[in-house]
């Protein structure tokens, strides 16, 4: 690496940076990992973070390759767990590794995707013993994905203590998250009745053409006051606009079937091309505009009433005169609402947005049981709670409100919940979502695929010629080299701690030995991986998988019996420390492909213009 101002001062430099990037990214990764305080230069205010985006979000660094990096890895990192961090330092160790190499930097870049490739495609293989389906209906699945996305990220749980955490408070946060997951999706079974494909999607681990959105039946409400086990879900949509909760008319709170009308149009007479345009006066008459517009006003809150609508949300404005006339028939009028909130209600009571000053038609109207308000923090909201019953168009939504002390601490609380919410919306946007085991192990494993490929590849050929010898060792090298950037991703996880690294990790290979070689119709009825688990301080069992009975498919073809191939697979029958195969495997192709990127810069150009 050289700039126009010399090149052992930008080599020393690059290097520094690089290296600075791989402590802070080592020093946060996994449970043990250290928070990082976070100093705004503007007003000086302090802010405590474990979550990745913030952090990158927060470093400032000057040198051009460190930057360069930093900002790829920001825009393309994995979504939910310790994705941005795995990214960051798995990127920054490849790249000190390769200045270290006997190799030049083109011909480690252009080896390195095909010794990616050798891990991603383990996973991908048929019978793969060491990834197990995610079933919506597997809660306890569920449970420990998300408790391993909360495990490091011990800011937002306040109660938590080094490395003895009270871990009801994160089941009781992840049991919260997978509810409102739950119930963003309705029945389990529907959801997976639905999503079974009508062609087998080859490669698990890329999204459908068409991704699902990432959970919109999921709200978040962040209060300040409070601890974060006063945290709740409530089904239905919370409004934060304390507002309208002084307005509401008693005969909206009330248990009931409610009709609602929806607007996306002004319903302010004053405003220029509105409803003053509509007013027509003759000579003769002696009715002013104003009068007019009254009239008007009036005549469609009756008609409001007469079609028995007890609610009317508008995005835009109302008018003062006409919301006054709403509230004398009982009507309630909730005014102003954003994208965000009219998306919400219109999901909630499967109402039709209305464009016009008209009564809408009875198909066009959506349904509530009940218009509240709660109190949190001494603030009152507005909570509407779904009808009971089936209704054509409402779809489930519900509010995880979520309650800390402080603002610092409720915009982290906020920031983990929303990266477990993506982690779970990740899992929707594949056809076949599937687990990995956590605490290491599969980085262990990859790591060992790729020492016994390096060997394979040792032993010379008889027909083998120099330059084919010399292609040979630099894939062995190249092999090493990913292998041993993995084996210290797990080295910092586990060195967080304060344990023997080099100790730990033995146990992790030699526990993990016959992972890479395991095939599903081999394995006996159930068998065990093994991660480092940081609250217990030790190597345990992870994941337990449990082999799936052979199923014979019999189909008829021009009258002849056709016995289709049988298929062999491993569930979960009990899992600790899961990851999302698919954010992991994001994670591992950003931070290769990012780090080729850099590595093939040499030169930064000052433009002195």
């Amino acid at each position: 690496m050289s700039t126009a101002l010399g090149e052992e001062v930008a080599a020393v430099s690059s290097h520094s940076a690089l290296q600075l990037l791989r402590t802070l990214s080592a020093s946060s990764y996994g449970p043990a990992g250290k928070s990082k305080i976070i100093r705004a230069s503007s007003d000086g205010a302090l802010t405590i973070t474990s979550t990745s985006h913030r952090i990158f979000g927060a470093i400032r660094v000057e040198q051009p390759l460190a930057r360069v990096l930093l900002e790829l890895t920001s825009a393309r990192q994995a979504g939910g767990a310790d994705g941005g961090l795995f990214t960051l330092l798995l990127a920054t160790e490849l790249l000190l590794l390769a200045e270290r190499a006997p190799l030049s930097s083109h011909l480690v870049s252009s080896l390195l995707p095909e010794a990616m490739e050798l891990c991603t495609s383990f996973l991908l293989a048929p019978e793969c013993a060491v990834v197990a389906d995610l079933k919506v209906s597997d809660l306890e699945s569920l449970l420990a994905l998300m408790q391993s996305v909360l495990s490091p990220k011990r800011v937002a749980l306040p109660s938590l203590d080094g490395l003895n955490p009270a871990v009801g408070e994160v089941r009781q946060l992840a049991f919260l998250i997978v509810s409102a997951f739950v119930q963003s999706i309705g029945s389990a079974a529907d959801y997976e009745t639905e999503m079974a494909p009508s062609k087998t999607n080859l490669n698990p681990s890329q999204p459908d053409e068409q991704p699902t959105n990432l959970l919109p039946g999921v709200r978040l409400l962040a209060v300040v006051g409070g601890s974060q086990l006063d945290s709740e879900l409530l089904v239905g949509v919370v409004l934060d606009t304390p507002f309208f909760a002084s307005t509401l008319q008693a005969s909206c709170c009330r248990t009931s079937h409610l009709a609602v009308a929806l607007y996306n149009v002004n319903l302010e007479p004053m405003m220029p091309t509105s409803l003053s345009a509509k007013v027509s006066l003759t000579s003769s008459s002696k009715t002013t505009v104003a009068e007019g517009l009254h009239e008007m006003l009036a005549k469609f809150a009756k008609a409001i009433e007469n079609a028995g609508i007890s609610l009317v949300a508008c995005q835009q404005r109302v008018a003062p005169a006409l919301v006054l006339l709403l509230n004398s028939y009982g009507i309630s009028v909730l005014a102003r609402l954003s994208l965000r909130h009219i998306g919400a209600v219109q999901r909630l009571t499967g109402a039709t947005p209305i464009s016009e000053l008209a009564v809408p038609q009875a198909a066009f109207c959506g349904v509530l049981g009940e218009v509240r308000t709660v109190s949190f923090s001494g603030t009152d909201y507005v909570h509407l709670v779904p009808a009971v019953g089936a209704h054509a168009h409402v779809q489930p939504v519900s509010t995880l409100v979520l309650r800390a002390p402080t603002r610092t601490a409720s915009d982290e609380l906020r920031a983990v919940v929303t990266c477990g919410l993506n982690t779970l919306g990740k899992a929707l946007t594949q056809q076949r979502p599937r687990l990995l085991p956590g605490g290491g192990c599969i980085e262990t494993i990859w790591a060992r695929i790729l020492r016994d490929r390096a060997r394979t590849l040792g032993a010379p050929t008889s027909a083998e010629t120099a330059q084919d010898a010399l292609f040979r060792r630099s894939r062995q090298q190249v092999l090493v080299l990913l292998a041993e950037a993995l084996g210290n991703v797990v080295g910092a996880l586990v060195g967080n701690a304060g344990v023997d690294v080099s100790e730990v990790m033995q146990q992790l290979d030699v526990a993990n030995s016959e992972g890479c070689e395991l095939k599903a119709s081999n394995c006996q009825s159930a068998w065990s991986l093994f991660g480092w688990d940081a609250d217990r301080g030790c190597v345990c069992s992870v994941l337990t998988l449990q082999r799936v009975q052979a199923t014979f498919v019999q189909r008829e073809d021009k009258n002849q019996l056709i016995l289709d191939e049988v298929s062999v697979k491993a569930l979960v029958q009990q899992a600790l420390l899961v990851e999302l195969e698919s954010c992991k495997i994001e994670a591992l192709r950003t931070a290769v492909e990012v780090a080729c990127s850099v590595m093939c810069v040499d030169d930064v150009v000052v433009d002195g213009k």
